[in-house]
């Protein structure tokens, strides 16, 4: 398994600006089978005009081994016996109010 990368990007100007360094760096990690996962922005309280733009790129090949052994290992809920309903308990929903 391979380790993520981070990527932080101070903002501050322009999205445009921030999109024209975000872009190259998001394709090459993408020719090197890494894909962004997480986006997280840093807002310091202290210097309002100044915040970071945190990226996370995980290594594509584990997220997708991840997904499928979280999704095979997931258990369906075992059914009871089927009866015909003479033991079921009702379930009493008060009315709401409004």
């Amino acid at each position: 398994m391979r380790f993520p990368i981070e990527v932080d990007l101070v903002m501050g100007g322009s999205v445009m600006r921030a999109m024209q360094l975000v872009s190259p760096i998001t394709i090459l990690l993408l020719k090197a089978s890494y894909a962004p996962s997480t986006l997280m922005l840093i807002w310091d309280p202290n210097c309002p005009k100044r915040s970071i733009l945190r990226i996370s790129y995980d290594y594509l090949p584990d997220l997708i081994n991840e997904f499928l052994t979280s999704s095979l290992m997931e258990k369906l809920p075992v059914g009871e016996e089927t009866t015909n309903g003479e033991n079921t308990k009702g379930i009493h929903i008060p009315p709401t109010s409004m």
